[in-house]
């Protein structure tokens, strides 16, 4: 990139990447919403899915810090991504008490190629 001393010339070109930052939000945006509509997930159950296939596993408070959302909306949301096939619930392996979620292979492949 070559360096610009006209300030009104820099001024154009921040917009202008602010603009075009934005429409692609906007896109991802559209296609996280369409795909999350095709495999009937809402877009943040698919976002949480794919932190998920992503962290497998991971306990649901480290889901929730990640995904910036409270604790007890991951419960419903990982109730409707286990009702689907998409994640396991299961006890931690050294810790008893605890549990992680994990992603399921067979169901997780349809998106995120496994």
């Amino acid at each position: 990139m070559v360096a610009c001393a006209d300030p009104f010339h820099r001024g154009r070109l921040r917009y202008h990447r602010s603009a075009a930052l934005r429409e692609l939000s906007n896109q991802l945006s559209l296609l996280n919403h369409h795909v999350s509509a095709h495999i009937d997930l809402n877009d943040t159950d698919l976002d949480c899915l794919e932190l998920i296939n992503r962290h497998s596993p991971l306990n649901p408070s480290a889901l929730a810090r990640r995904a910036g959302l409270h604790p007890a909306t991951i419960t419903g949301i990982l109730d409707r991504l286990e009702r689907g096939g998409w994640v396991a619930r299961e006890r931690h392996p050294s810790d008893r008490r605890a549990v992680v979620v994990r992603a399921l292979g067979d169901r997780n492949a349809e998106l995120f190629c496994l």
